[in-house]
């Protein structure tokens, strides 16, 4: 982690906006977007849980939003659930080896 903060130390020494104070606008808001990107991601890899969402963005995918866990097809969330409901009321060993052969 250590060697994490010290290159988000380095690159923001390069890339900080108040280094470009009196560079063009475009310059400046370069530096600004570059700085919150470096900022993020900094802050993505302390902590496992952050690392994994940060990169699951990165591929387009909001692991947190309420579309995501809601995406999957209906139908298929039914087939689930009576999968599950059959092996829950399954009364013999017999019967949950044949379950576990279909799924």
């Amino acid at each position: 982690m250590k060697a994490v903060e010290k290159n988000f130390w380095n690159i923001q020494k390069q890339l900080h906006p108040d280094k470009f104070s009196t560079k063009s606008e475009e310059e400046q808001e370069i530096s600004s977007i570059n700085s919150a990107v470096i900022n993020r991601a900094c802050s993505a890899l302390k902590t496992p849980f952050a690392r994994v969402q940060y990169l699951l963005e990165l591929h387009g995918i909001d692991a947190l939003c309420e579309t995501f866990i809601t995406a999957v097809d209906p139908e298929v969330l039914m087939e689930i659930m009576e999968q599950r409901e059959k092996i829950e009321n399954c009364t013999d060993m017999h019967e949950l080896q044949e379950l576990e052969q279909i799924n």
